[in-house]
């Protein structure tokens, strides 16, 4: 006769307390959310869109709704994203001197040139998919953010490998 195995009996109090951690935990990642910070010092820019949300309006709205805002892609460093610096302000070697100041900040640069117009204060203008390191440029070379805007079609000057084209105009230029 074989000998009896003791049989293994779940007890209901385990089997409730493991649903119960299961549900915890659950509450508190959709409270929390997956997202993580990937750095101990968040770009400012991204910082003030991520996910917030609004206030009610004054006097409440109906049932005091409130907006929700979805946060934009974080910028690449700059040691990913390549500038070059078109001079649009007739001030002899403005763009080699931002050029520079820009490849000791990190940037990639490719070799200052001449624009081929003038314009009357600076303009940084992005390839698809890089407006928040041209926004990023801005802010460090204190470029107005209203003169950050799309590549037009075709540029106004070669870009060769960079993504980002300073127009740089008298407004930083010193002229």
């Amino acid at each position: 006769m074989e000998p009896e195995r003791p049989t293994a009996r779940s007890s209901p109090a385990r089997g409730v307390a493991l649903i119960a951690t299961a549900v915890i935990l659950g509450l508190f990642i959709v409270r929390n959310g997956f997202d993580t910070p990937s750095s101990a010092d968040p770009d400012p820019a991204t910082e003030e869109s991520a996910g917030t949300t609004a206030p009610p309006a004054e006097g409440g709205g109906e049932g005091g709704e409130s907006t929700t805002t979805t946060a934009a892609p974080a910028a690449r460093p700059p040691s990913e994203v390549t500038v070059v610096v078109a001079n649009a302000s007739g001030v002899n070697g403005a763009a080699a001197q931002l050029t520079d100041t820009l490849a000791g900040q990190g940037y990639q640069t490719a070799p200052g040139l001449n624009a081929p117009s003038s314009v009357a204060t600076t303009q940084i203008l992005y390839l698809e998919g890089f407006e928040q390191e041209a926004l990023a440029l801005a802010s460090t070379i204190q470029a107005p953010a209203e003169g950050v805007a799309p590549m037009p079609q075709p540029p106004p000057v070669d870009l060769g490998p960079a993504q980002l084209l300073v127009m740089l105009g008298p407004d930083l230029a010193g002229g």
